[in-house]
């Protein structure tokens, strides 16, 4: 596996999908249409949304999710869970295509997506020669392999969520073998001018209602990835160059 290959956003499912809700909620509020379906509950268009981001962008996309999610009302799935028909249908969908990975429901999901997201740090690392492997198990973002400057060409793992893994962190720091998670997910593995440039683990965001809708007339939220990430910037370069392109 020495092939390059582009960063892997491992979105933190349910996170992102409650946030959805929620905003969209606020939105109709503000708008005066009320509220509907789930009230705030989880939305997975917002998924999707986010999916749709980052795979325009030329990046890889992995949902992680627990299982309970993806069964129908017969089930014996969590309150809260997605159960609405055309919401199934969207995860049924990104599972298809090979972008979701279901968690046992017995397991914590939140370690499933850091796991995803690290291993991945360290194969890039390893890809570009020059990257520094620890036997923490983590990849340092300070490497310079390479000649680009792009994070995006340099490859790598992130997590989408804005859960700060707090507990995730706790069990790492007292563990028997630390790992340094809280350090990947801050981005203070490497020099002190790659954190201030957040080259950080896990990437932020929110949803802005700026008044769109989708192909049926649904009104639709924006994506707003945290405009200081270092692959955000890199992301959000690139797309004003191709829109001026086509000016």
């Amino acid at each position: 596996d020495i092939i390059p290959k582009p960063p892997l956003i491992v979105i933190d499912g349910a996170n992102v999908a409650y946030a959805y809700g929620q905003a969209q909620s606020l939105a109709l509020q503000n708008n005066g249409n009320g509220t509907t379906g789930l009230r705030g509950g989880p939305d997975a268009r917002g998924i999707l949304i986010a999916c749709n981001y980052f795979l325009s962008a030329g990046c890889r996309v992995q949902v992680v999710l627990p299982a309970p999610w993806l069964r129908n009302r017969s089930s014996t799935a969590p309150t809260g869970s997605i159960t609405i028909a055309p919401q199934l249908q969207v995860l049924h969908s990104l599972q298809e295509q090979g972008l979701l990975c279901a968690a046992p429901s017995t397991d914590d999901d939140d370690a499933y997506a850091i796991m995803l997201a690290r291993r991945e740090d360290v194969r890039a690392a390893r890809r570009r020669g020059g990257g520094q492997v620890g036997t923490n198990g983590g990849a340092s973002r300070n490497d310079n392999g390479g000649s680009s400057s792009s994070i995006i060409d340099r490859g790598g793992g992130f997590v989408l969520s804005n859960d700060q893994f707090r507990d995730a962190m706790s069990r790492d720091k007292h563990s028997a073998n630390p790992t340094g998670l809280r350090d990947w997910l801050e981005g203070k593995t490497g020099k002190l001018s790659d954190h201030l440039t957040c080259r950080s683990g896990r990437i932020s965001y929110s949803f802005s209602d700026l008044a769109s809708f989708d192909e049926y007339g649904d009104r639709e939220l924006d994506f707003m990835p945290n405009p200081r990430h270092k692959l955000v910037e890199d992301i959000e370069r690139h797309n004003r160059a191709k829109e001026l392109s086509l000016a």
